[in-house]
């Protein structure tokens, strides 16, 4: 939609989209039971899965979505506002600002960073929706332009400035648990994708551009001067809540029912394939965020040469100077705790789950 405010002097456009995409997340789904393990039946038994669920949400009040057709959302809502003015026959002003707020749904990570790999992406592993992830994708976008023209001379000034959240979509903070097949291989997992958490990225961008033209004869002598500001803060922290792997459905309902049964216990009936936790060392600091600022100074000349109708020759100069701040004192320390479980041993209980 567009048109004018102020006859002949102002005037505005505006539009609005609203989009969505929806496909199947991964084309592989449960065994109902019985069914050859091939194509994109998995040997992920559909009745392990449902009554682990159910033994999650009842035990534990956390829910993991469902397990079979998780759709992969990708909306969209894009839209722009720009207007024109006016002023005199000398000067013109326009403004731009354009938005997009979107997020993609993303199956969660197989990396064996943690030490819980997991074969995703084949018909050995399932596991459940909200074990995923989105990223998000929220631009926000400013441009201004005043053009002026006073005796021989023309001025065109730019400022814009646009700012970008590519981070990753908070999620419900649960310990991540991978599940094997009581042979070594891993069979399905719930909880909190462990890459997730503070996984974040947002930058900021601040630009200012002016020129001034002089015509004279065949020569159109171009100076002009260019700042621009970037901040960005990014945060990847793996592993900010507890791991757990075990070696099987069996082992994983025993440690948990006895954990049930005794909060305050310091051994586990089972013995665990592997533990791990990360956590930030330094007080008060919540997220282990980075800053990087830069800015850029420039100045430029330009001639565009005009000897003949049919030939144009441009010469020009430009001297750009960066300056960069990385702060990484404010980085924090990242203290781990990796290791196998010992049954009878004292050590970390699955309180995480309660």
């Amino acid at each position: 939609m567009g048109g004018p405010i102020v006859k002949n002097r102002l005037f505005f456009f505006q539009s609005f989209e609203k989009q969505n995409d929806t496909r199947p997340i991964t084309p592989f789904t449960s065994n109902p039971g019985g069914a050859p393990v091939a194509g994109n039946t998995t040997r992920v038994l559909a009745s392990d899965l449902s009554a682990l669920s159910a033994f999650l949400k009842q035990s534990f009040n956390y829910d993991t979505g469902p397990f079979d057709n998780v759709p992969k959302n990708t909306p969209a809502k894009p839209w722009l506002i720009k207007g024109n003015y006016n002023i005199n026959n000398n000067n013109k002003v326009t403004f731009r600002y354009n938005q997009l707020g979107s997020s993609t749904d993303v199956n969660h990570n197989g990396s064996g960073a943690l030490g819980t790999a997991r074969q995703t992406g084949t018909t050995n592993f399932l596991t459940f929706a909200n074990s995923n992830y989105a990223i998000l994708e929220n631009i926000k976008s400013g441009v201004g332009e005043w053009t002026s023209v006073f005796s021989s001379f023309t001025n065109d000034l730019i400022i814009g400035d646009t700012s970008n959240d590519e981070s990753r979509k908070q999620i419900q903070l649960f310990p991540f648990v991978v599940i094997g097949d009581g042979a070594g291989a891993p069979y399905t997992a719930f909880g909190s994708e462990p890459f997730t958490p503070y996984n974040l990225l947002y930058y900021k961008q601040f630009q200012l551009q002016d020129s001034v033209t002089k015509i004279i004869n065949r020569h159109s002598l171009t100076f002009g001067g260019a700042f621009e500001k970037f901040h960005s803060d990014n945060s990847f922290y793996f592993g900010i809540q507890s791991a757990y792997s075990y070696a099987s459905l069996a082992d994983f309902y025993t440690d948990a029912n006895d954990f049930l049964a005794n909060p305050n216990r310091t051994t586990s009936p089972v013995t665990l394939r592997r533990f791990q936790v990360r956590y930030n060392n330094i007080p008060g600091q919540e997220k282990p965020i980075q800053p990087l600022k830069v800015w850029y100074g420039g100045g430029y000349a330009q001639d565009e040469w005009r000897p003949r109708k049919d030939l144009t020759v441009t010469l020009g100069v430009r001297l750009d100077v960066p300056s960069l701040r990385v702060f990484r004192g404010e980085v924090p320390v990242v203290a781990a705790r990796s290791s196998p479980w010992r049954s009878g041993a004292a050590r970390h209980s699955p309180s995480g789950l309660s």
